[in-house]
């Protein structure tokens, strides 16, 4: 596809690269002082235009507050045995990388990793923004995937089969 170009208030000038099933940016974003990955996936590029490019700009602009009710649902699965988050605390209190047992210090240790927006979906693609949540110093494998659906909040994927072991 050749790029389509908008600006955005936020990301600045958008070049996706991709074809005619969907287009993608990667750039970065500032999220509570860290700079974090995001990718910009649209599934429709054949209607990319100013108003997405608004609805992304709204979206970023509230990044924060929207980062921080992914963060309370991973919190309100902590003490639920079985959930992603509780099976990711668990091992964080068992493993050699933290010997502590506070849910906020856990909490306060998640870092997001990497954020997708997704701003034109509809019906067939759900997801509006996906935060991928991690730990320091652990093996790569223990992240927790917040999944904020259109409609309905925020979904977090499940735990790997055997957990984070």
């Amino acid at each position: 596809m050749s790029a389509t170009e908008l600006t955005s208030t936020i990301l600045g000038p958008i070049r996706l690269d991709g074809g005619s099933g969907g287009g993608w940016m990667e750039t970065r974003v500032d999220l509570d002082g860290a700079s974090v990955p995001l990718r910009l996936e649209v599934d429709h590029p054949d209607r990319f235009g100013e108003q997405l490019v608004f609805i992304i700009d709204i979206a970023l602009t509230g990044l924060a507050e929207i980062e921080k009710m992914a963060r309370g649902a991973i919190e309100s699965e902590l003490g639920q045995s079985g959930t992603a988050a509780d099976k990711l605390f668990t091992a964080w209190r068992q493993s050699g990388f933290r010997r502590r047992e506070d849910p906020n210090e856990f909490l306060a240790d998640l870092s997001v990793t990497q954020i997708i927006l997704l701003p034109d979906g509809g019906a067939d693609q759900l997801d509006r923004m996906v935060f991928t949540y991690r730990l320091p110093d652990t093996p790569a494998p223990w992240k927790v995937v917040v999944r904020m659906k259109d409609r309905v909040g925020p979904v977090i994927d499940p735990a790997p089969r055997g957990g984070f072991v």
